[in-house]
């Protein structure tokens, strides 16, 4: 009996090295091939909003609709994935600290989205 519950630890834990070997080579080898998406700052910013939105009750439509949220608004995701962002954010922030959306444009230069700021 302990020698099934060991044989079967030891296939468990060799079966979760393999997998983690085999997608660590399966990423690594892809990197260079995957372009960069940067889309953290707009999951961050939405985020904040409507956990703000869900924290005051307020479900005026128009709000729900943020146009500043770009791609990240309201029919493009779901908001749940939003609020598991946006509720430590809330929680940790600072009280009066407003939202930002002031999101760096990958498509331009450094100094040009420091200009924009």
């Amino acid at each position: 009996m302990k020698i099934a519950i060991n044989n079967n630890r030891l296939h468990f834990f060799t079966t979760l090295i393999f997998i983690a070997l085999l997608s660590s080579v399966i990423l690594f080898s892809n990197r260079g091939k995957t372009p960069f998406h940067g889309d953290e700052s707009g999951w961050i910013s939405s985020g904040y909003y409507y956990t703000e939105l869900l924290l005051r009750r307020d479900f005026d439509w128009q709000k729900w609709v943020c146009a500043p949220c770009g791609p990240w608004g309201s029919r493009l995701n779901p908001h749940l994935g939003q609020w598991l962002i946006g509720i430590p954010l809330v929680t940790l922030s600072p009280k009066g600290e407003s939202t930002f959306f002031n999101l760096y444009n990958f498509k331009q230069s450094f100094p040009d989205n420091k200009k924009e700021k």
